[in-house]
């Protein structure tokens, strides 16, 4: 299951659902003009933007005061009003320009002669990091008849060389529920998933049990590790989506014995 909220069909329904609300008919015009130019994809954030009630909690929300508009992210900033001590500033969030959530992250590993073999990390150098970083896979992917949909097209033909297979065939896919990576600064959440790869037809696997396969000289590299150097590795992940898919998926399935401690 994906946790997106859908847009409302058109934008004409979107802007009636806005002015229904108090605050938005004391939002200026110049802050609506904004709005009502927004590009189609834009609409998520709109849909989303509709359910603020004037009323959250003990604030008041007076108006939409500026909205700051990017490529991919929007901060909407509000002037609010604590009802209890009738105090008025500002409170802002950032949110994707696709809404509450932009779609599904998670981890793949690959299964052969029925139990998980290997997993795969994948590291690229992150703008806002200016670092290179190991980083989930996912984005606006979805599952169907054993593909993964939307998958990078360059990460996907790589994983495919390295395992030498001529087909991504996805055995089992978990949707592991949302994350939400940032509760107090974004309003949004993605969903976490595991995909287990079929290498049932690998060439390499065989020859890969203690050892492990890297890519370098591409924008990311793709590495595929043996299952049982996964406690190794989790120290050194910082991403929030890799650690939580992993214990997610061990928790929820156990009978997946995907390790998360070293033995002794």
């Amino acid at each position: 299951m994906n946790y997106l909220i859908q847009p409302p069909k058109t934008r004409t329904q979107t802007l009636s659902n806005l002015e229904a609300l108090t605050w938005y008919q004391n939002t200026s015009p110049d802050i609506k003009n904004i709005i009502y130019h927004l590009p189609t994809e834009f609409d998520g954030f709109l849909a989303d933007l509709a359910t603020k009630t004037d009323e959250i909690d003990n604030l008041e929300i007076l108006r939409l005061k500026d909205l700051k508009v990017g490529n991919h992210l929007v901060i909407p900033i509000f002037e609010v009003r604590q009802e209890n001590t009738n105090q008025v500033f500002t409170y802002e969030y950032v949110s994707w320009k696709q809404g509450v959530n932009p779609g599904y992250k998670g981890i793949l590993l690959v299964e052969n002669q029925g139990k998980i073999t290997h997993f795969i990390t994948k590291q690229t150098h992150k703008f806002s990091q200016n670092q290179v970083v190991y980083d989930s896979f996912g984005g606006f992917i979805s599952y169907s008849q054993d593909t993964l949909q939307n998958f990078p097209k360059n990460q996907e033909l790589e994983i495919l060389r390295q395992l030498g297979l001529n087909k991504l065939k996805i055995k089992q896919f978990f949707d592991l529920g949302p994350l939400t990576p940032d509760i107090g600064l974004s309003n949004h959440y993605t969903s976490l998933f595991a995909a287990i790869i079929d290498g049932s037809e690998s060439l390499h696997l065989n020859s890969l049990t203690k050892q492990r396969l890297a890519t370098k000289g591409l924008s990311f590299s793709i590495t595929l590790h043996p299952i049982e150097k996964l406690p190794n590795l989790i120290p050194q992940i910082h991403d929030s989506y890799f650690l939580a898919s992993i214990l997610r998926l061990a928790t929820k399935y156990p009978h997946l014995n995907i390790p998360l401690t070293a033995p002794f």
